[in-house]
């Protein structure tokens, strides 16, 4: 019997519901394969993971990654990079880089954008913490990433010196020594740009004379400039404080000892600057998730006000420190 248009037109539902059978079939295989290889791929996710207690809270950890780097300093940081040989440790994940930033930057990546990520982005560090916990507690979630974060800076700068990655060293950036360096990996919500905009902006303001009135204005100016542009999105003035005086703190960590008084003159007027900062910046709630701190003046109005500031002339490191931090101090 002939196979006929007519025959053909007749069949056609029972072929269409054949189709729509297989079609099914095939998609809920799928999905089962697909829903296995992820399920696989978790469960490889978790056995590479361990629990770790950071400030009350569990969080999870790469399980080759020692405990200690929770209590790592910038110094503990820079003697892993300098020190470590990481020949044939394959297990722990490090990026390739020519620079210094260069590796920030690639580690940086591998986490969720300190600006624009989301409460959920955070789960894999805090899988037992719900959405409105990990809001919570955002704070100690954002310094235990920076801590990862750091360890992860420095073991791959030891990787590029043992030649796991390509052949570098670690190269500084703009003027800055290595504990401005190492202060930052370990505090990786600071705006490398804003830091590097805050310098500019004081050294032009301010001119670049040292021991002198120029030089106590411009180190008062950076503090709030810094405070403005590069520690904006820690949660509040006081922790925006800190990580400023830290930071400014490690610039000074290599002056030697016939520059001691120019190293407290440039501290005490970083004090001085950063009184200033916390009477004219606040605490804003950026999104549902995240708190950052502005500043509520413009940059030629902190400089107005800086330079309008009493000074009195010092020769002792205790005449230096001795002093209130509404007047700036200088050396001649």
């Amino acid at each position: 019997m002939g196979f006929t248009l007519q025959k053909a037109v007749c069949l056609l539902p029972s072929i269409n519901k054949f189709i729509m059978l297989l079609a099914a079939t095939m998609v809920f295989t799928g999905c089962e394969h697909d829903t296995r290889v992820r399920q696989k791929i978790e469960a490889e996710k978790q056995a590479d993971m361990k629990e770790v207690i950071y400030k009350n809270l569990s969080a999870q950890m790469p399980i080759a990654y020692p405990e200690e780097i929770l209590d790592f300093s910038p110094s503990d940081l820079e003697y892993i990079a300098l020190t470590e040989n990481l020949n044939g440790a394959s297990h722990l994940r490090t990026i390739n880089g020519n620079t210094f930033d260069e590796i920030v930057e690639g580690v940086r990546k591998n986490y969720p954008d300190f600006d624009n990520a989301t409460p959920e982005e955070y789960k894999p560090y805090f899988p037992k913490l719900s959405t409105e916990q990990i809001i919570e507690n955002q704070d100690i979630v954002f310094q235990y990433v920076e801590k990862l974060m750091g360890y992860e800076v420095a073991i791959s700068v030891a990787a590029s010196r043992s030649g796991r990655t390509k052949s570098n060293l670690r190269t500084s950036y703009g003027t800055s020594n290595s504990c401005d360096e190492w202060y930052y990996a370990t505090h990786l919500r600071l705006d490398k740009g804003g830091m590097d905009k805050a310098r500019d902006l004081a050294k032009s303001k301010a001119g670049v004379l040292e021991d002198e009135r120029q030089d106590a204005n411009r180190h008062a100016i950076w503090n709030v400039y810094l405070g403005k542009y590069a520690a904006y999105r820690y949660g509040s003035v006081g922790e925006a404080m800190g990580v400023v005086q830290g930071l400014t703190e490690a610039h000074e960590c290599d002056v030697p000892q016939n520059k001691a008084l120019s190293k407290d003159m440039d501290l005490f007027n970083n004090l001085v600057g950063l009184l200033y900062f916390s009477q004219i910046a606040q605490k804003y709630k950026k999104n549902i998730f995240d708190y950052n701190v502005k500043v509520t003046k413009t940059d030629d109005e902190i400089y107005t006000y800086i330079k309008s500031l009493n000074d009195r002339m010092a020769a002792s490191s205790a005449e230096i420190s001795n002093g209130p931090l509404n007047i700036l101090v200088r050396l001649k």
